[in-house]
Parts: structure tokens; sequence; C-alpha cells
């Protein structure tokens, strides 16, 4: 979730895409009933996980297939207007099965970018769900 919206993606779901729905539409609602997503992003058809840093405005998918799947790698999605979700980038060298992902800020600058974003990534290494820890990314 970010900002008022959840953010849902299914695993192995064909053209799932990743759906963002307004969680305000809910306030007052006292009957089940259905609903449908306020925006699609379609670069992606289905994905395994995902992961928000909000206090950045990104969004990262990982194991997604599609148009823009990354090759199921990291694909990283700008919600910050999280009805229109952009394409803000990739890391396609590892099969990325999950992450967790911040904005890294120094405490004592020692360079002239005292932060960034970094995710810490695990990847799939055989089809038996053996994992381990991946490399770091930074966007």
């Amino acid at each position: 979730m970010h900002d008022g919206h959840a953010f849902i993606v299914a695993d192995a779901a064909e053209t799932h895409g990743m759906r963002v729905f307004d969680l305000t539409r809910l306030r007052g609602v006292t009957a089940p009933q259905a609903y449908i997503a306020d925006n699609v992003y379609v670069d992606i058809d289905s994905a395994h996980n995902l992961a928000i840093d909000e206090a950045s405005g990104f969004a990262y998918v990982v194991g997604a297939d599609g148009p823009g799947g990354c090759d199921h790698g990291l694909h990283m999605v700008d919600v910050r207007t999280p009805v229109n979700p952009l394409f803000a980038g990739c890391h396609s060298a590892v099969d990325t099965h999950d992450t967790h992902c911040l904005v890294y800020r120094a405490r004592i600058p020692i360079t002239p970018a005292t932060s960034a974003a970094s995710c810490s990534a695990t990847r799939r290494m055989s089809r038996a769900s053996t994992y381990r820890r991946g490399p770091m990314y930074s966007t």
C-alpha cells in the first residue's frame, strides 16, 4: 500500500498486470460488493511479489513476466501518483524472487550523493525452491 492505494499483483495469472485500487472507496461501505481496479499497470502480465518503499514512492515488482517484465528481475515503478504508475527501470541480471527496498540516507555525508535507493533481493537457485541472498541493486 502507498498513499491510500493498494497495489495488487498475482503470480502465474497471465495478463493480470499490477492493479491499483483507491482504498478511500471503501469508506462507508456496509454491504459486500464487487469492485474494479482504478487503474491497471500493463507493463507486466503477472508477478511473484511486490515491495513498495513508501518514503520514495517507488514500487519494486519481482518475478514478473510480460511486455516489460524485466526477465523476472527487478521491475521498478514510480507510484508517486498512485493512479498513474510509470515504468522507472529494470535490473534483469538475475531471476529475482523477493526483495526489500529502501532509501539509505547517510548521517555523515562522505560523498556528494548522501542518499540512494537500494534493494536487497533473493533469487531462486533451483526448482527445489532454494533461495540465497542476491546482490544489492541501486536505482
